[in-house]
């Protein structure tokens, strides 16, 4: 029995010492962290009615842990007005934030606030912002059409080796022509892999639903489909993104 205690207080014992020396380790003062904003851009300009797509990496020396990271959108007044990411990620060394889920509804300057803070303590914290300014379409409602990436749908999983399925729907408002169609499976910076389509469907229904099974991913890693249709002469075009994981 005294055996049995003996070894259960030093279980105790050395729980607490590990317990004591995490807390140690994680609430230290001297929080370094990188923020690199890299979409969008410092004065970029976005459009309003269409998704931005927002891409942060937060960095330390290697061998530490990147704690609790915020991403943040705020008006020109400093009020949020989305919250991207607000976790405590415990990830070693780097971490890499991609949305797709943010879509500005209002003209204007906005700013996109990145922070990361230490294990509980937001006195570490370090920031980094960008300005951007939300403008309207160029004749965007002279060409009302609205695109669902129907698959792959928004933050999927797909197999490396294997066809993807693209399905795209196009759907004009007033039920009036459909003109240029472009898909494209695109980076996360933005380069082009592969163009699935680049057609002048001149669709008169108002409707125009795209498929392929053409792309093969062969990397692993975060990736994106850039559906877009633009008007007769190409003067003002509409996009959807949906970001996509490979693995």
């Amino acid at each position: 029995m005294f055996k049995l205690m003996k070894n259960g207080l030093f279980a105790f014992l050395a729980l607490g010492v590990t317990f004591a020396s995490c807390n140690k380790e994680e609430m230290h003062s001297d929080y370094n962290v990188d923020i690199e904003i890299m979409s969008p851009a410092e004065g970029a300009e976005v459009t309003m009615g269409e998704v931005m797509h927002t891409h942060v990496v937060f960095s330390r020396e290697e061998g530490e842990t990147v704690h609790n990271v915020v991403v943040e959108v705020l008006d020109a007044n400093g009020e949020v007005v989305a919250t991207l990411i607000d976790d405590h990620v415990h990830t070693e060394t780097s971490y890499e934030f991609h949305s797709m889920e943010f879509t500005p509804t209002e003209m204007g300057e906005l700013t996109i606030r990145a922070t990361s803070y230490d294990h509980g303590d937001k006195s570490t914290s370090v920031t980094q912002e960008r300005t951007v300014t939300v403008v309207h379409g160029h004749g965007g409602a002279e060409y009302a059409v609205s695109i669902t990436i129907m698959s792959p749908t928004e933050g999927a999983s797909v197999t490396a080796g294997e066809n993807l399925h693209v399905h795209v729907e196009y759907a004009h408002d007033n039920s009036e022509t459909i003109h240029h169609v472009k898909v494209q499976i695109m980076d996360m910076d933005g380069n082009v892999l592969s163009t699935l389509a680049e057609d002048h469907v001149h669709e008169d229904s108002g409707a125009y639903a795209f498929h392929s099974m053409e792309y093969v991913p062969a990397d692993t890693g975060s990736f994106m489909v850039r559906a877009a249709s633009s008007n007769h002469d190409q003067s003002v075009e509409k996009h959807a993104m949906a970001m996509f994981t490979v693995e």
